[in-house]
């Protein structure tokens, strides 16, 4: 989940009524970025505190892959401001959380245990790593994991209440193990940018294996193939004719292949623009991108 940006709301906060002690939250396969947290007092002499620019939790809390990423934490008058990720919770698992800031405990803040992680900065937990996670593209907000990911196969089964699936609806486990953030790695394609007409762009993603050929094909027809094709040792085929191939050469080093299409002719109106690629000898999922 991408959480939009305000000026002064958490991304994320959860509670249970006092009441229910047993009540339990999970927050699974979010995308949590670009939020702040801010407490804004009358002086300079209160003492006021910010927390949980990214998630503010209860203790009854568990959070399972998750993205947490570039939100924080501030105070205009006051003496501290902490947690600009996470503030509280009672687990955090398989989740990234990385480039938050606050004056203290810029990533996470509390008492939550913390384990199969990828934190900023290094957190104490079983599993827990500090390294670049390789997302596709953090500015553009696409925290697709690359094929060089150390979040790859990272995380941990052994977690009450694992999701099945990624936040986009993929199989959550790929290659025995889960991997870490809201992201599982898959052989993928799908579309960034700005998909207004006619000043805008669109960048055509493909994630895949280094080395391998990418047949990229479009279509013409908003509307899928249901069922699907199957192809045997490929995958299921949705594009209904007419579609256009094109060759987009090998998946470099860095894992992704961009195409960048702008978008100059004016559309009278929106249009839908379903696609899949064929990376190697593997279909991706079919994506399909509306552009206005």
């Amino acid at each position: 989940m991408h959480s939009t940006p305000f000026k002064y709301l958490k991304g994320v906060e959860c509670t249970a009524p006092s009441s229910e002690q047993a009540f339990q939250i999970s927050v699974n396969n979010r995308y949590v970025s670009g939020n702040r947290a801010s407490s804004e007092g009358i002086n300079s002499k209160a003492r006021y505190v910010s927390e949980g620019g990214g998630i503010w939790a209860d203790s009854r809390v568990t959070m399972i892959n998750n993205t947490v990423y570039g939100n924080s934490t501030r105070v205009i008058y006051g003496t501290e401001s902490r947690g600009g990720g996470i503030h509280g919770g009672k687990t955090i698992v398989n989740t990234i959380v990385r480039n938050n800031s606050a004056r203290t405990a810029p990533e996470i803040h509390g008492n939550a245990g913390v384990s199969y992680c990828n934190v900023k900065g290094g957190f104490q937990g079983i599993g827990n790593i500090d390294r670049d996670p390789e997302f596709e593209d953090p500015g553009a907000e696409d925290f697709h994991l690359r094929y060089t990911s150390p979040c790859w196969n990272r995380g941990t089964l052994t977690v009450s209440g694992l999701p099945q699936t990624d936040f986009e609806g993929d199989p959550r486990i790929t290659d025995g193990k889960p991997d870490i953030g809201a992201d599982e790695f898959h052989i993928h394609v799908h579309v960034t940018g700005t998909l207004e007409t006619p000043q805008g762009q669109a960048d055509i993603k493909v994630i895949g294996v280094p080395g391998n050929p990418v047949l990229y094909a479009l279509s013409l027809t908003p509307t899928v193939l249901h069922p699907p094709v199957s192809i045997p040792g490929v995958g299921l085929f949705y594009l209904e004719p007419p579609f256009f191939p094109f060759d987009l050469g090998t998946i470099p080093s860095s894992g992704v292949i961009t195409l960048s299409i702008p978008l100059t002719t004016k559309l009278p109106h929106p249009i839908r623009v379903p696609m899949q690629a064929v990376v190697g000898t593997t279909l991706t999922t079919v994506y399909i991108a509306d552009v206005k």
